[in-house]
């Protein structure tokens, strides 16, 4: 899905939470609909089983087209234990576009 601009505003609150602040780069709003806006980049929406926006993930693609990176991924502290399950669906979006 699109990313809109409410989501930009919740990836900026869940990147202020005090688990998350001191190990990722924090981004203003502009910056945030810039950096989305390169091709390069791909935003999954987590959500969690009730279908609520529970964290996100940033890869970006190289620039052979071959190879992913995984940049970021910040879960809501208050959802905490759908990581991991997040991470395997990642896995399967991309070998879904294989």
């Amino acid at each position: 899905t699109k990313i809109t601009l409410n989501n930009y505003k919740k990836f900026i609150v869940l990147d202020r939470q005090k688990d998350v602040y001191s190990y990722i780069i924090r981004y203003s709003l502009d910056e945030y609909i810039n950096f989305f806006n390169d091709s390069r980049i791909i935003c999954l929406t987590i959500l969690d089983d009730r279908k609520e926006f529970a964290g996100y993930i940033v890869l970006a693609v190289e620039d052979n087209n071959n190879s992913v990176e995984f940049k970021r991924i910040v879960i809501d502290e208050n959802k905490r234990g759908i990581g991991q399950t997040a991470i395997k669906l990642m896995e399967k979006f991309l070998h879904a576009g294989t």
